[in-house]
């Protein structure tokens, strides 16, 4: 009797920790989601900050500029004549 009692509580705290694995690999996968999802964007960011200083030089014409590019540029401009 005692045998088997033991061996249901053996069998629950299984499945709990079954069920306790299965919720940890879920937020490890949102984790990862989240950091491709911030690193695509990061991406996107740095190369239109690269854009922005090229056509800062010269070397970029403004109709060749991302979207994302000509939102900083006109981040910055504002920024500066609000200092100015």
């Amino acid at each position: 009797m005692l045998s088997e009692n033991h061996d249901v509580e053996l069998q629950e705290r299984h499945a709990q920790l079954q069920l306790t694995g299965s919720e940890t690999t879920e937020v490890v996968m949102a984790n990862e989601k989240r950091f491709v999802a911030w690193k695509r964007h990061h991406r996107k960011r740095k190369s239109a900050k690269a854009k922005m200083k090229l056509y800062e030089q010269g070397k970029l014409p403004h109709d060749k500029l991302p979207m994302l590019a000509k939102e900083f540029l006109r981040r910055k401009m504002r920024s500066l004549s609000k200092t100015e």
